[in-house]
């Protein structure tokens, strides 16, 4: 399903009316970061943020970086 969803936005619009957040573990064996960052590079938005967690796993809802995603989340929603 996300190699569906991959294949069909890459034609689609790179522009989002909203602001961004994107979040990458340091430890990843799912997805490919390279391809992650270049997506985030191009994509237009009114402000965006990465935040890339270098000890973190994949699924960061399991790891002991989640403190950290949450409050990076929260300080930016607060921005």
């Amino acid at each position: 399903e996300l190699l569906k969803l991959t294949t069909s936005t890459r034609s689609g619009s790179k522009s989002i009316p909203c602001p961004v957040i994107m979040a990458t573990a340091g430890i990843e064996k799912i997805v490919d970061n390279a391809a992650s960052q270049k997506v985030f590079e191009n994509l237009k938005a009114p402000s965006k943020k990465h935040l890339h967690l270098a000890d973190s796993w994949h699924d960061m809802m399991f790891d002991p970086a989640l403190d950290r995603l949450v409050t990076d989340v929260s300080d930016w929603l607060d921005s």
